[in-house]
C-alpha cells in the first residue's frame, strides 16, 4: 500500500481519485464480451494545455504497474520524428511484449513471432511513396505507360492499350494479395497477443487488461496525430487490451479538420475511436498555489498590499498570497502550468519595485493573468486614451472573464471592482478620484460601493504613493514592469 501512496506523492490535485474511478470503470468494462473477447478498449483522457496531463498518466501507469497490470506506454511527441507514426508505435508495443514475454513458455515463440509480425506490418504501415508506387506498377505496364499518364512525353515505343490493361490487371491483383497477406498478418499478431495475454494471466504474473498509454497526441503534427489514432485501433485492437489516449479533444477536432477538410465533423469522427471520454476535473487550485510560493519570493518580505475590504487585509500575507493567486487562476481559467508561469512573471515584476514600498500584488496577478492570457487585450488596455472604467470593462468581456464574486478565506470579494480600483487610481487625477470616492457612499447601508472601497483605502491607509509622472515605481509603472517580465517563460 506504501508503494501506491509514494506514486501520488505531490498530488496536489488529488488526481490519485480519478485514477481510482478509471481503473474501476475499466475493469467494468472488460467484464463484457466485446472487450475481453472481441476486440480493445479505447477511451480519452481529455484535457487542456498544461492541466497536468502527463503527471496523470505517468503516476497512473507506475500505480498500474504496482496492482500487476502490464503497461507499456508510448509519447506521441517524442517519435513525432518520421512521416509514419506506427513504426515508432510498434517498436514499442514490440519491446514492452518481449518484455512480458519473458520468463513464460511462450517466450521463445512469443518474441520470434513478435519480431516476424514487425517484420510483415511494415507493409501495412509504410505508405506507398510516389516513387515506390512508379517503381511497383512499372513492373506490369511499364515506364513509358507510367510517363505518359504522369504528363511526360515518351519518345519511347507506347504500350497497346491490351498491354496496359494486362499489365494493370496484374497490378490489382499484386496488391490485392498484399492486402490479404497484411490482413492476415494483422489477424495473426492479435491472436498471439491474445494468447501472451492470457498465458501470463494464467500465471498469476499480471492482471488484465494490458494498459497502453499514449500521451502528448495533441502536441504532434495534425497528419502524424490522425494516422497514429487510425492505426492503432485497426491494427492492434486485441482483446484484453486497454488504450488509454490523452489529449485535448477541442484541438484534436481541430486536427482532423485539418487533414479532411474544414467542413469535416471532428468531434464525431473522435468519437468513432473512443468508447468513452474522460475529462480531466479542474480541482481547487489553492493548495498548488501555496506549493509555488517560495519564502524568498519578493511577495513574502512584509511588503505585500492587496486592495482588499480592510477585513480580509488584516488576514496577513502568507495567509492571503495563495488565496489572491488562487482566486485570479480561478477567475481566468488558468491551468496549473499557467499559474505557474503568471506567478513567475508577477515576481519578476516585483523584483523592480523600488525598495521599501508596498507591491500591490492583486494588481500585478491580475496584469500577469491578463498579459497571459491575451497579451493583445493588455496592449489595447494601455494605449487607451479613454480614462473611464468603459474600456476597462470591454476588455475583460472581450477574453471571457465574465464572473465577478469570489471567495477569499470565507469573505465575498468582488475581482472586477477591485482591479477597476487600481485602474482608476492609476490613470485618473488625485482630486477626481477623490470625487469619484465621496459620490460612491451608500446612503441605506453608509459604506462605501465597489471599488471605492478599495481606492479610499489606498489614499486613506497611506498605502500607496501619489501617482506623478517622474515616479517610475508607483503603479503605473506595473504594466510597463509585466511587459518586459512577459518575455521571460518558463
Amino acid at each position: 500500500m506504501s508503494e501506491t501512496v509514494d506514486v501520488w506523492e505531490g498530488d496536489l490535485f488529488d488526481r490519485a481519485a480519478s485514477a481510482r474511478v478509471l481503473h474501476k470503470l475499466v475493469l467494468q468494462k472488460f467484464k463484457e464480451e466485446q472487450y475481453n473477447s472481441v476486440e480493445a478498449l479505447c477511451f480519452s483522457v481529455d484535457g487542456d494545455w498544461g492541466a497536468g496531463k502527463s503527471f496523470f498518466l505517468k503516476r497512473w501507469a507506475q500505480d498500474l504497474r504496482n496492482q500487476q497490470h502490464a503497461v507499456i506506454e508510448f509519447d506521441a511527441w517524442a517519435n513525432d520524428l518520421s512521416e509514419e507514426p506506427l513504426l515508432g508505435f510498434l517498436a514499442e508495443l514490440r519491446d514492452g511484449l518481449a518484455k512480458l514475454a519473458d520468463g513464460t513458455p511462450l517466450a521463445t515463440e512469443v518474441k520470434a513471432k513478435v519480431s516476424t509480425v514487425f517484420k510483415g506490418l511494415r507493409h501495412a504501415v509504410v505508405p506507398a511513396t510516389g516513387a515506390a508506387l512508379k517503381a511497383f506498377a512499372s513492373r506490369y505496364i511499364g515506364a513509358e505507360a507510367i510517363d505518359l499518364i504522369s504528363g511526360k512525353s515518351a519518345d519511347l515505343d507506347v504500350p497497346t492499350k491490351e498491354q496496359v490493361e494486362a499489365g494493370l490487371d496484374k497490378l490489382f491483383e499484386e496488391a490485392l494479395q498484399q492486402h490479404n497477406e497484411v490482413k492476415e498478418l494483422v489477424s495473426d499478431m492479435k491472436q498471439r497477443l491474445q494468447a501472451l495475454l492470457q498465458e501470463l494471466s494464467a500465471q498469476q504474473k499480471i492482471h488484465l487488461p494490458l494498459f497502453v498509454i499514449i500521451d502528448e497526441l495533441d502536441r504532434c503534427r495534425p497528419s502524424y496525430a490522425i494516422r497514429l489514432l487510425e492505426g492503432i485501433k485497426h491494427l492492434f485492437g486485441a482483446p484484453n487490451v486497454c488504450f488509454v489516449v490523452s489529449t485535448n479533444l477541442a484541438q484534436m477536432a481541430e486536427s482532423v479538420r485539418a487533414v479532411y477538410g474544414s467542413g469535416f465533423d471532428g468531434q464525431r469522427y473522435l468519437k468513432r475511436f473512443m468508447a468513452f471520454e474522460f475529462k480531466l476535473p479542474v480541482r481547487p487550485t489553492l493548495e498548488f498555489c501555496k506549493s509555488i510560493l517560495s519564502s524568498s519570493s519578493p511577495f513574502s518580505q512584509g511588503r505585500s498590499a492587496f486592495g482588499l475590504p480592510a477585513p480580509i487585509e488584516r488576514l496577513g500575507e502568507s495567509l492571503l498570497l495563495p488565496e489572491v493567486l488562487s482566486t485570479i487562476a480561478s477567475a481566468f481559467e488558468l491551468s496549473p502550468r499557467c499559474i505557474k508561469q503568471v506567478n513567475f512573471v508577477a515576481e519578476a515584476a516585483a523584483l523592480s519595485v523600488k525598495p521599501q514600498t508596498p507591491i500591490h500584488v492583486t494588481y500585478l496577478y491580475f496584469l500577469a493573468a491578463l498579459q497571459h492570457r491575451s497579451p493583445t487585450a493588455l496592449h489595447e488596455l494601455l494605449k487607451s486614451t479613454d480614462k473611464s472604467a468603459n474600456v476597462f470593462m470591454d476588455v475583460l468581456h472581450s477574453i471571457g472573464y465574465k464572473r465577478d464574486e469570489y471567495v477569499i478565506n470565507g469573505k465575498s470579494v468582488n475581482l472586477t471592482e477591485v482591479f477597476k480600483a487600481y485602474w482608476i487610481y492609476e490613470r485618473v487625477p488625485l482630486h477626481e478620484i477623490r470625487r469619484y470616492v465621496n459620490s460612491s457612499w451608500s446612503n441605506e447601508t453608509g459604506e462605501l460601493t465597489g471599488s471605492a472601497q478599495t481606492i479610499h483605502r489606498l489614499i486613506e491607509e497611506g498605502q500607496m504613493e501619489i501617482l506623478a509622472s517622474s515616479r517610475p515605481t508607483s503603479i503605473n509603472s506595473y504594466p510597463q514592469l509585466i511587459l518586459s517580465a512577459g518575455c521571460l517563460a518558463v
